[in-house]
């Protein structure tokens, strides 16, 4: 069930606070600072965040206590886990974290999902610790980045958690309404690009005035937000202040987003809890659920499995708030000073803003709506190759064919460092990166400490390497591509059913598909389809395990980066094999290896799971193409997962025009199909394809 429909059923309940359940189950900071972590300047006190890397069961098993308590949404342990982190070691590895830790959430969240009680991920995005606000909502000039730089440096953080696969994001712990718009154009800029709605929940402390830390009120903190589309608000207060109802009635009347109260049994900064029990905290959110002013609640410090526990019985009985949809704030409400940090489309004029909100304002307005089709019109748009001029290459081999125990050493010439330094938060182009005059002593000694551990990976043979190629003949039937036994194509071996865009994105005339760049039945043509499964991760859990328990998180996270890198580098060796000599439609000069890691070559190999083929579960027919886990030594979790985690698998396409895409969002008439086509219920294909629907799940 999708989220934005399961909130209009029940009050969601939110998970509790780790730092409390850290404490609780006692994790000795001692036992994890030794070797790398004391090098890297930054202990685990104060900086949990790390968990997800060195101690990902401890996570786990927090995450596990709060669902087991009814949770509706854990939370990522990601709160300070962005560029501007005080911490060295976080600053260099911001996608690592948040996507590890959305991807320990996801997994947990699935474990304890069913029809009737589904669980989310709420992807933690906090302050900065470098930015301050004043009342009117403005930065100091002069001390602080302005706000592209604000808002780059949540680039990397916002990447690694959907990546992760969360549910939405919550934007939280940040005081600063600048920071908190900073943190929404970036998550605007990346959903954007790959296609997806993320709703966005955003939670604010309140004082017993109604006034964030800043000093701006709370609603003029609404109108300072009101221009983008925010799922929630949800308001912080330490337990005890019963005088929120304002403000919760505020968020009803005034705004189209759902509403939140987060209390908390402890005050920020202090040490010591006031020892409020559960039933304390069930009878302050049953006030505020009798009079409908709920739909979300827990999430906030101090908060243990008994509170939650304690809340969900409590949430059960009372019916959610409802939303007015077109809900607004008056105009004539926003004060002047907020027109200094804030950008409101109509209601601010442009001569009060600085330049660089006056460009933002500029391109905000210019967005134009991308036009929508039935999937009947979608599929009338269908890119139409000309397949009279432009006929399939056939294969110098089909079958299937294993690369086992590959050349460490081949491989490593394939590494695309650039991805390597981005993974580490470090943006810029390598080699170019290590000549810059900020970035540069620090890439050197990163790539010099990277080399050195790939030598002793492959002087050791730490880690095997593996990938298995596929290549069929295949002819697409509508969206569906239909892979074949053999050259006669009378028995059929596999049906791939693909999706197809029902946006016309970017100006394009088409509405893409897959099956779009593989020849039709009705042509007469013989074209193919390859698949591919590829891991430098065989042995890596031994050396990941040895790491770990000495406490050396940081060659462990070095490793996982090493490890990911070298699958990815053998994957484009496997499609350069394909390309050049086991299909052999590429021709002309070898393409140097530059131009290979900037995509430059012919055909496409899209994975299941990512924006051109959304739907994970093509990963088990792939897979079967193959010859399965015996053949591959790469096995699929319930979730379709790889294991190894270092492993990548796909689909190869060799129309040489054929390009990647994102299918983006679905309307009901393409699920139904899809579900027919693949012989499954509507309700187990929109689970798995929920960040691609684009209605109302369940609603007739």
């Amino acid at each position: 069930m999708h989220l934005k429909t399961y909130i209009k059923k029940k009050i969601l309940v939110l998970d509790g606070a780790t730092d409390t359940m850290l404490e609780e189950l006692n994790l000795k900071e001692e036992n994890s600072e030794e070797g790398s972590l004391s090098q890297l300047h930054c202990g685990l006190k104060g900086e949990n965040d790390l968990l997800a890397l060195s101690h990902p069961q401890v996570i786990e098993t927090i995450h596990s206590r709060y669902l087991d308590a009814g949770a509706d949404i854990i939370r990522t342990n990601t709160v300070n886990s962005n560029s501007l982190s005080n911490c060295v070691s976080m600053r260099d590895s911001v996608y690592e974290i948040n996507n590890r830790s959305a991807l320990l959430a996801k997994q947990k969240a699935r474990e304890y999902s069913t029809v009737s009680k589904p669980r989310f991920v709420a992807g933690v995005v906090g302050p900065s610790r470098k930015v301050s606000a004043d009342s009117n909502g403005t930065r100091e000039q002069g001390k602080e980045p302005d706000f592209e730089s604000l808002c780059h440096s949540y680039e990397m953080q916002v990447r690694g958690l959907a990546d992760g696969g969360v549910d939405m994001f919550l934007v939280d712990k940040i005081d600063d309404p600048y920071a908190i718009k900073a943190v929404i154009c970036a998550i605007e800029k990346y959903v954007s690009a790959i296609s997806k709605d993320i709703p966005v929940m955003i939670s604010v402390p309140l004082n017993k005035k109604g006034e964030l830390p800043s000093g701006l009120s709370f609603e003029d903190f609404l109108n300072f937000i009101s221009e983008y589309s925010i799922f929630s608000i949800g308001i912080k207060s330490h337990f005890g202040e019963k005088n929120l109802k304002s403000f919760l009635q505020m968020i009803s009347d005034k705004t189209p987003f759902y509403a939140g109260y987060h209390p908390g049994t402890v005050n920020p900064g202090r040490a010591l809890v006031n020892g409020l029990s559960a039933g304390a905290v069930a009878d302050e959110i049953a006030e505020y659920s009798r009079m409908g002013l709920l739909n979300i609640s827990g999430g906030c410090c101090g908060l243990r499995p008994d509170h939650i526990k304690a809340i969900s019985d409590t949430v059960e009985s009372y019916k959610p708030a409802k939303v007015k949809p077109n809900a607004n704030i008056a105009p004539e409400a926003i004060p002047k000073g907020i027109s200094i940090a804030c950008s409101t489309i109509g209601k601010i004029k442009k001569q009060d803003m600085p330049e660089s909100r006056k460009k933002e304002s500029g391109a905000r307005r210019k967005r134009k709506r991308i036009p929508t089709f039935a999937l009947t019109e979608a599929r009338v748009k269908r890119y139409k190759p000309d397949w009279e001029k432009e006929k399939p290459e056939k294969p110098e081999f089909t079958g299937v064919k294993v690369f086992d125990n590959y050349p460490l050493e081949e491989i490593r010439r394939y590494i695309d460092w650039t991805s390597f330094f981005n993974g580490w938060g470090m943006k810029g182009k390598y080699p170019q990166i290590l000549r810059t005059e900020d970035k540069g002593e620090e890439a050197r000694r990163l790539l010099g400490e990277a080399n050195e551990m790939l030598d002793h990976i492959i002087e050791k043979s730490l880690v095997k390497a593996k990938g298995v190629v596929g290549l069929f003949p295949a002819n697409s039937k509508g969206d569906d591509i239909i892979v074949f036994e053999d050259e006669e194509r009378e028995q059929v071996l596999r049906v791939l059913p693909m999706l197809r865009q029902q946006k016309a994105v970017g100006g394009e005339p088409w509405c893409y598909c897959l099956s779009d760049y593989v020849a039709p039945l009705r042509s007469g043509l013989s074209d193919y389809i390859g698949a591919f499964a590829a891991t430098a991760g065989l042995g890596a859990d031994k050396c990941l395990d040895y790491f770990n328990g000495n406490g050396e998180q940081y060659e462990s996270v070095m490793f996982r980066f090493i490890c990911d890198r070298l699958t990815e580098a053998f994957a484009e060796i496997l499609h350069l094999k394909v390309r050049r000599e086991l299909w052999g439609y590429e021709k002309g000069n070898m393409p140097t290896i530059e131009e290979i890691q900037n995509g430059r070559f012919a055909g496409i190999r899209p994975a299941p799971g990512y924006p051109t083929c959304p739907d994970h579960t093509l990963k088990k027919p792939l897979f079967e193409l193959l010859g399965g886990e015996k053949k591959t030594e790469i096995s699929l979790t319930s979730s379709y997962a790889m294991d190894p985690a270092s492993s990548v698998a796909g689909f190869y396409i060799g129309y040489p025009k054929a390009k990647y895409f994102g299918v983006g969002k679905i309307f009901r008439d393409q699920v139904k199909d899809y579900a027919e086509r693949l012989g499954q219920s509507i309700e187990e294909t929109e689970r798995w394809l929920r960040a691609n629907t684009n209605y109302k799940a369940g609603v007739k």
